[in-house]
């Protein structure tokens, strides 16, 4: 899923993740939620992490296919939706690993984005807000 239909528009989400002066830290675990109100629940969706925005080279709603990524990749993270009447939610952990492990510098964020691996329909204006759980060094 992305937030444009045209693979050289994408902007990809990102959050930061390291006290002022730099470190190092984990992902322990995330929460995702969405305004999706009807048909999302039981999805399978895999969230990636990049300490580098990655490129993709289609847009959105077609297969996941990246351009670049492969040397920023930090891991990932597979969850399953949970529909309830306002919105879908749901949490995971690392799929390999306990933690999601970083070190970086004071201005460097961590970019993510979403594959949905089974059967789902956005709406239209759709949003997701992820909450990583993290633990700073």
């Amino acid at each position: 899923m992305a937030n444009h239909a045209t693979a050289g528009s994408i902007t990809v989400p990102s959050f930061r993740a390291t006290p002022r002066d730099g470190g190092q830290g984990r992902i322990r675990r995330v929460r995702l939620y969405s305004n999706l109100t009807t048909g999302g629940g039981t999805k399978t969706m895999i969230l990636r992490f990049w300490s580098a925005a990655p490129t993709y080279t289609s847009g959105d709603n077609v297969a996941y296919a990246l351009a670049t990524g492969a040397a920023s990749h930090l891991g990932t993270i597979t969850v399953v939706t949970v529909q309830v009447a306002d919105g879908i939610y749901c949490q995971g952990a690392p799929t390999v690993g306990l933690d999601i492990n970083y070190k970086f510098s004071a201005t460097q964020l961590i970019y993510w984005d979403i594959e949905a691996t089974t059967g789902f329909t956005p709406i239209s204006g759709q949003t997701f807000t992820l909450v990583p759980e993290i633990h700073v060094d």
